[in-house]
């Protein structure tokens, strides 16, 4: 089968490199436009790109609807897979290709459809997760479903770690679905209750007095890598990198607690340890470390 592979994240490369390996014919890749990023606003690719170059002869990184069907139509496939593209396709674009479009998304639809799957399923604390292979259609993830597979999220899970797994689990599969499209099987409607995991916003990240353990650990689990979990102490914001639960300091709701070997924080059920942290305009460091440069005093609370 001639394929094209659309995505713009590195998520996608197991995916990818699995159909390189295989008997269909990878044609070329879609991705979206090169960005300015940083204070230098230097031109940069997206990760997927700049591994996908090296592989195919042709990576088309269109600005527009109109451009991707002109390319598409100019140059037939029989599938597109995509895999963290994010951008919606139109209908006209999906039924260009012999059999049209696949995507891979990381939950078990109709639950968590969206933008942040993987990060949504840590915030909730939920035991298990998978992975979705379905035909795009103009829904968000609205289309009938080639095949599930359910995963189960280990205890000390990161949004990072799961997406890993997730991707290679998606490698394994992918192979299955093609065939199962080339022999005709038809892909079955979802059911069940759908719910939503929107894009993070940045502010999501921070943990406040308020929260219970079980939900500090989650924001830390789930976007300390991305957009960053954080708490606002001393009018600074202050990222938690690592963090985990730990016994009841029996410290004020809010309080930072230090020792010579630690940095708590007491929030309304217990306490949680920050192991690592990273300040304003500064590495990484260990919470002891902060707390030692920093001189916390007995009963210094957050910012909340």
């Amino acid at each position: 089968m001639k394929i094209a592979f659309a995505s713009s994240s590195s998520v996608a490369l197991p995916v990818f490199h699995r159909l390189l390996n295989s008997k269909h014919e990878v044609l070329y890749c879609i991705s979206n436009p090169d960005k300015r990023v940083g204070r230098g606003q230097d031109i940069k690719s997206n990760a997927f790109v700049e591994e996908s170059f090296e592989f195919v002869p042709h990576v088309f990184q269109p600005e527009t609807n109109s451009q991707l069907q002109e390319y598409l139509e100019m140059n037939p496939v029989d599938l597109v897979v995509t895999i963290a593209y994010g951008r919606l396709i139109k209908a006209e674009l999906l039924r260009i290709p012999r059999f049209g479009w696949i995507n891979v998304h990381f939950s078990l639809l109709p639950h968590l459809r969206g933008a942040a799957p993987v990060q949504y399923a840590l915030l909730r604390g939920e035991k298990s997760t998978g992975i979705s292979i379905f035909q795009l259609d103009e829904g968000m993830d609205t289309g009938p479903l080639y095949l599930q597979e359910v995963h189960e999220i280990a205890p000390e899970a990161t949004t990072e770690s799961l997406l890993s797994e997730l991707g290679e689990l998606a490698a394994q599969k992918i192979l299955k679905v093609i065939d199962d499209i080339e022999n005709g099987v038809p892909a079955i409607p979802q059911r069940g209750e759908a719910t939503f995991a929107p894009k993070i916003l940045k502010e999501a990240g921070q943990i406040t007095s308020t929260m219970h353990v079980s939900e500090a650990i989650g924001i830390v689990r789930a976007l300390g890598e991305n957009p960053g979990a954080f708490i606002r102490f001393r009018g600074e914001r202050l990222n938690i990198v690592s963090a985990q639960a730990s016994a009841d300091s029996n410290g004020e709701v809010g309080s930072l607690i230090a020792s010579k070997d630690a940095l708590w924080l007491q929030l309304k059920d217990g306490a949680i340890e920050l192991t690592s942290i990273k300040p304003q305009g500064r590495k990484i460091m260990s919470g002891a470390d902060y707390a030692r440069g920093s001189r916390i005093l007995p009963g210094e609370k957050l910012d909340d």
